[in-house]
C-alpha cells in the first residue's frame, strides 16, 4: 500500500501514456513515492528530471517537486545543492515545507537582546526548523526576525502585529511567542500572487501544462 502502490500504478500509467507532456508529472510522482520509501537518490533524479520538464506555469508544483529535492539531497549530504533547492521552494510555496513535513535547515541567531533570546529558543523547538551549521540565516531579534539565504540574500522579515491589528489569540501571547508565531505565519505563506494563470495551474488546466495534468486526472 502507500508509496508502493503509486509506483505500481505509475508503472501501468506510463506503459499507457503516450504524451510526452505527461511524463514530468508521472516523474513528480514517482519522486516523492522514491522519498517516502527511503530511497532519495532515486527520488533526487527523477525530481530534477520532472523540474527541467514542468512548465514554468505549474508554480506550486515546481514548489513541492523543489522541496522533494532538496529533502532528497540533504539526506544524501549534498549541503549546496540541498540548499539550492530550499531557496526554491521559499521563492515559490514556502508553504509547501509544512505540507510536506519538510523542515528548513537554519543557523539559528539573535541580536542580543533579551527579546531576541528568548524568541530564538521558541524558534528553536519549532518542527519547521532544522538547526544546521549549514543552512539559511534565521537572524531574531526584539522588533522582527529575518530569514536570509546562505548567500545573504534576505528572503523576508516577520513582525508581530501590535495593538488593535492582533487576532485574539495572538493578543494573549508575550512578546517572544507572538514574533515566533509571525514567524511561521508569514514567512511559510505563498510569496506569489495568485493570478489567474496560477489559480489554472493550480486547477491542472494551465495552458502549457493542461495535458500532462489532464493525463494524472485519467
Amino acid at each position: 500500500g502507500g508509496a508502493g502502490a503509486v509506483r505500481a500504478a505509475l508503472v501501468v500509467a506510463r506503459k499507457l501514456e503516450e504524451r510526452q507532456a505527461a511524463t514530468p508529472y508521472l516523474d513528480a510522482l514517482e519522486a516523492e513515492a522514491l522519498l517516502a520509501q527511503r530511497e532519495p537518490a532515486s527520488a533526487l533524479q527523477l525530481a530534477t528530471a520532472a523540474l527541467e520538464g514542468l512548465p514554468a506555469a505549474e508554480i506550486l508544483l515546481r514548489a513541492r517537486v523543489a522541496a522533494l529535492a532538496a529533502h532528497a539531497a540533504w539526506q544524501l549530504g549534498d549541503r549546496p545543492a540541498a540548499l539550492g533547492w530550499f531557496e526554491q521552494v521559499m521563492h515559490g510555496d514556502p508553504g509547501m515545507l509544512r505540507q510536506l513535513d519538510i523542515p528548513l535547515p537554519v543557523q539559528l541567531r539573535d541580536d542580543g537582546s533579551a527579546l531576541g533570546r528568548q524568541v530564538a529558543r521558541r524558534l528553536r523547538s519549532s518542527p519547521r526548523l532544522l538547526l544546521a551549521a549549514e543552512g539559511f540565516t534565521l537572524q531574531a531579534g526584539a522588533a522582527q526576525v529575518c530569514l536570509s539565504t546562505p548567500s545573504g540574500t534576505v528572503l523576508g522579515c516577520a513582525r508581530p502585529a501590535e495593538g488593535d491589528g492582533r487576532a485574539p489569540e495572538q493578543a494573549k501571547l508575550d512578546p517572544a511567542e507572538a514574533a515566533a508565531l509571525a514567524f511561521h505565519d508569514q514567512l511559510f505563506a505563498p510569496s506569489l500572487d495568485l493570478t489567474q494563470i496560477d489559480i489554472r495551474s493550480l486547477e491542472g488546466s494551465s495552458v502549457s501544462g493542461g495535458k500532462g495534468s489532464g493525463a494524472l486526472k485519467g
